[in-house]
């Protein structure tokens, strides 16, 4: 039987944890136990345990619990030599990338591997046909991205690059193009829908009717947003900084890797900056793309995104839980 430890304050990863005990559902494995880590007082001592959630914070809510533990973790922030020394050498740490176990291991702290995060494939599946109609009469062509961040005091440079999307969207909007966030920010030249208040099926029928799908985030633990976008076959448009090699869409290159002071975390995250016009070229190429050629990279990465069912990561987990 099965424990998860899981970051219950992070949306993504509440959502992560759900659709890992549905994957190890249908594998025929019973997660008997999912933990809260800042509140753990249903926790069951000694017993092997997935941690799911943020590296920081997972090693400092998980490490203090005596059992051997699989950290399953994603974060764009500097890790330092305290979390390093944090790390239990009865327990295994595997990242939701690849770029970020490679990047650990260079800085000192073992990773043994990476899963990626799973991704609601059946909601996912459940739009592919459906009727834009309703939106394209409300909003008429709309380009979208989905993502929220920093709100009480802003890094100089946002993590999520919501102040690149909208410097996009200004000069879109004189082409006749709108754009949707899906966002808890607020947005001069977007139409804001309220982070949380779409259900998953409504949210992605929102990224499958749209124009194409739009990222400017400049960093990410692993990004789930444009991997949904993938899984209901919309065109995703984001930079080719190297923590998106998993993404399959149209790129647009980075300028430089950067490290920025966030003061709400109190850390610096890594990332890779971007100029607008660079997002405005490629968001112009996407939108020029014939039907034929559009059609080509839409279903590649359709074809990609059936690697983040629930079933194939719970099946990565269980071999990690097993033997590892």
């Amino acid at each position: 039987m099965i424990q998860i430890l899981v970051d219950w304050l992070g949306y993504s990863f509440r959502k992560v944890s759900m659709l890992t005990v549905k994957g190890f559902h249908d594998i025929g494995y019973r997660v008997f136990n999912v933990v809260n880590y800042w509140f753990p007082l249903a926790i069951q001592q000694g017993t092997k345990s997935i941690v799911i959630g943020d590296t920081i914070t997972a090693f400092a809510n998980a490490s203090r619990f005596k059992m051997k533990k699989i950290y399953w973790v994603d974060s764009p922030l500097e890790i330092t030599n305290r979390e390093i020394n944090a790390m239990d050498e009865n327990s295994c740490l595997y990242t939701a990338s690849s770029w970020w176990c490679r990047y650990y291991n260079k800085i000192g702290l073992r990773c043994d591997g990476y899963i990626p995060r799973p991704i609601d494939v059946e909601v996912a599946e459940s739009v592919l046909n459906v009727d834009c109609s309703d939106l394209i009469s409300k909003y008429g062509d709309y380009i979208v991205t989905v993502a929220s961040d920093q709100t009480f005091i802003p890094p100089k440079k946002p993590r999520k690059g919501l102040d690149l999307f909208d410097a996009v969207c200004e000069r879109l909007g004189a082409k006749g193009v709108r754009c949707i966030a899906v966002t808890n920010w607020r947005l001069r030249n977007s139409i804001v829908v309220r982070s949380g208040s779409l259900d998953e099926y409504n949210l992605l029928k929102l990224v499958k009717c749209a124009k194409l799908f739009l990222y400017t985030s400049r960093s990410e633990g692993f990004g789930l947003p444009p991997i949904e976008a993938m899984a209901v076959k919309q065109l995703v448009v984001v930079s080719n900084a190297p923590i998106y090699d998993h993404v399959i869409g149209i790129k647009f290159d980075y300028e430089d890797e950067i490290q920025v002071y966030m003061p709400e975390a109190g850390r610096r995250y890594i990332g890779w900056d971007i100029k607008v016009e660079n997002v405005v070229d490629a968001v112009d190429y996407a939108l020029s793309l014939s039907d034929e050629e559009r059609e080509k990279i839409v279903e590649k990465a359709y074809i990609s995104s059936k690697a983040y069912t629930p079933l194939k990561v719970a099946l990565a987990l269980n071999e990690v839980y097993t033997y590892g």
